[in-house]
Formats: C-alpha cells, structure tokens, sequence
C-alpha cells in the first residue's frame, strides 16, 4: 500500500532533522580531535556540549515523527535498557548515541546521512586547518625515521587528521559516484604524505578503487558472503592476542605489537587490570598508564585503540555481543544491493583492528546507511516520490 502525502512529509521532515542531528553531533565527535580547548575564547568543550543538545533535540523530534512497528518499539526499548546499563556502569555515552541514531534512522535516505557527514567533515577540515595556517590552532609534529616529519594540521594527532580525511572521501563518494578517482588521489596524497596515517590512506585507496569499479559495475558480488563473519572473526583474533601476550609473549608476538605500535601491550593491560563486566568499566578516571617498556608513566587518558577490545572492555559483555552481531548481519545485508556500504562496513571492520572509528557513527556512517536493509523497504535512496505514489495521493 502506497503511502500519503502526509507521511511523505512527515518521512521528509523527519529526514530533514534526523541529517541536522547526524551532521551537529559529527561536528562535536571531531571538535574533541583538535589541538586546543578553546578557540578565540570560545571553550571547545561547551560548543561541542551544546551542539550535542541540538542534536539530541532533533533526534527526539524525529522520534516523534517516525511511525514504528510494535517490534521495533520492543527493540528501542530493549536498546534502552542496554544503554542505561551500560552508562550506569561505564560513564561512557557514544555507545548510547549510536543506538539512539539507530533507533531514529528509520525513512532516512542514503544521501541525507553521506551529505551529513560530509558537510561536517569538510566543514572541520576546512576551519582547523585554516586557523593553524594563521597560528590560531598550533601543530603536533611527529617525527618518523629519521628524515619524515607528520603534520597534525591543527589536531591532536596526526592519525586525528588522517581519519577525518578518510570520512570526507567516504561521503564524498555517494555524490562523486564512479567520479571519485580525483578526489581519492589527492585524499590519499595528503593522508600518506603529510599525516603519514596509513591506515587512513591505505582506507581511501581501497575505498576509491571499489567506488569506481562499483559505479560501473553494479552487479551482485557473490564472494561478499566471505565477509560476512568478518567482525566475529576480528573480534576473537583481537581477544585472543592479548592474553596470549599476557600468558608469554614470543618473538612473533612481540614483533606484532611492534608493528602494531604496542596495540597488543595496551590491550592486554586493560584486560588484566579491568575484568569483563555485563556492561563494562568506567575508564573516565585514568590519567596515565605505563609505557610499553615499563620505564616511566605516560600521561594519557585511555590507550586501547582496538575497537573490539575496547567495547568489550569499556562497554562489557552485552554491548560488544549485540554489536558484533548487529555488524555482521549489516555486512550481509549490505553486499546484496548497496556495495560502497558494503566496503565501507567491511574496510572499518578491518580498521577496528587498529582503530576505534568502527564503533561511533560520525565515522563510521555506513552503519547508518545499511539500516533500511533490516526492513522489507530496503535501501531508501529515492529522492522523490514515485509518479505511483503521487497518483495515490491525489
């Protein structure tokens, strides 16, 4: 049955707020990667505190709107109940902003979400960059070798810089189309030789080359289903590794986490000095930690840059088993009609080795865009209503 005009607007303006949420809310997750707590006077974390409550405002007015199925009422709520669990326990909120744009994205188009993002993206980009061009926000250099000096470029790390590179160009990518080969060679340029982020460059390569393959060829690929227990897998290498490291590391596994900038190290300390909970451990209280030699402490406030350790360890047993198995089954869905989600969902599955951008949504928006697959409706990718459904209105 064809839908009315009134819940075509209704769809549209929810859409409208949901992408004004995606876009403030991505724009205060990036804030808390520059190199400063204050602007010209302006306190960074109050703007970003406050661009959150926006965020929040409209996502409650797009809950609203939407009309929802009984089922998903009883999944919201079980949702809910999780993420106060887990808040109560871990003090930790991205995990409870991740399923409150979940629970809202239902009738969001692919192209209101990688227009968010990309807006917000670019839009970061452009205004830390600029003002540590004219001294407002300083660099951290970083050095290399011996000769190769990573830039910042006005953030925090150089890796910061790197990863917000790759989400401008995996936006960038659902207005580019098969056109994005350009825009991917000089992501990648800036991202390799300036930051030196390889993670992020290596991302926009592959990114950029499925992308253009993809546009042109828009047949099912039949060996996505290899990927499909991806995360699972991922996930019981990333536990597994750790506590190998605890109960005696060999020369390979120290040449690993050598590779891995001690990744291995740090993971398995949190593990040995935070024990699995329902839903995690409260983290806000660290302050420094030992370094990987043992020599001295490093005045930090959490290192755990696996994404699978870090929601098991952080967010507890609950939050990482619904997770894991939420990315999983996207992963399946998305390889059948939507191939750059399909990448995109499978390349931060691999980057969560590595990284945590996998686990929040202003990064890793293709959790967002493989949420229609869940429902009968499928990808919502049209931009207008169908002459079909105009007829039944009038």
């Amino acid at each position: 049955m064809e839908r009315s005009w009134t819940e075509i607007i209704r769809a549209n303006a929810g859409a409208v707020l949901f992408s004004f949420a995606l876009a403030l809310f991505s724009v205060s997750y990036y804030i808390g990667s520059v190199n400063a707590t204050n602007v010209f006077g302006i306190s960074l974390a109050v703007l970003s505190l406050v661009l959150e409550l926006f965020a929040l405002a409209f996502l409650l007015l797009k809950l609203l709107l939407q009309k929802t199925s009984h089922v998903k009422v009883l999944v919201g709520l079980l949702l809910i109940l999780i993420c106060v669990g887990s808040l109560k326990s871990n003090k930790a909120t991205q995990i409870i902003w991740l399923a409150l744009f979940c629970l809202c994205a239902e009738d969001v188009p692919e192209y209101y979400i990688s227009r968010s993002i990309l807006v917000s993206s670019v839009f970061m980009l452009l205004m830390v960059v600029g003002l540590n061009s004219v001294g407002a926000i300083p660099s951290v250099l970083m050095s290399r070798g011996s000769n190769f000096v990573r830039n910042s470029m006005g953030f925090a790390h150089p890796n910061n810089f790197g990863q917000l590179l790759f989400i401008a160009y995996s936006a960038s990518i659902f207005e580019l189309k098969g056109r994005s080969g350009l825009a991917g060679i000089f992501c990648f340029a800036i991202a390799f030789f300036v930051a030196d982020s390889k993670t992020s460059a290596a991302g926009i390569f592959v990114m950029a080359l499925y992308s253009v393959i993809s546009f042109r060829s828009p047949r099912s690929k039949p060996y996505g289903s290899l990927f499909t227990f991806l995360p699972l897998f991922l996930a019981i290498v990333s536990i597994a590794l750790p506590f190998m490291w605890s109960h005696g590391a060999n020369k390979c596994l120290v040449q690993l986490d050598n590779l891995m900038t001690n990744r291995i190290f740090y993971s398995a300390y949190y593990f040995e000095n935070y024990p699995l909970t329902v839903f995690g451990n409260d983290l806000t209280a660290i302050v420094s930690l030992p370094s990987a030699t043992g020599g001295y402490l490093i005045q930090t406030r959490v290192m755990l840059d696996n994404a699978y350790c870090r929601l098991l360890i952080q967010y507890g047993l609950i939050p990482f088993t619904a997770f894991v198995a939420f990315y999983c089954v996207a992963i399946n869905k998305a390889r059948i009609s939507a191939h750059v989600t399909f990448m995109g969902l499978v390349l931060y599955s691999l980057m969560g080795f590595v990284e945590c951008g996998m686990l929040y949504p202003a990064c890793n928006f293709f959790m967002l865009m493989a949420l229609p697959a869940f429902s009968d409706k499928g990808p919502c990718q049209s931009r207008v209503p169908s002459k079909d459904v105009v007829e039944m209105a009038k």
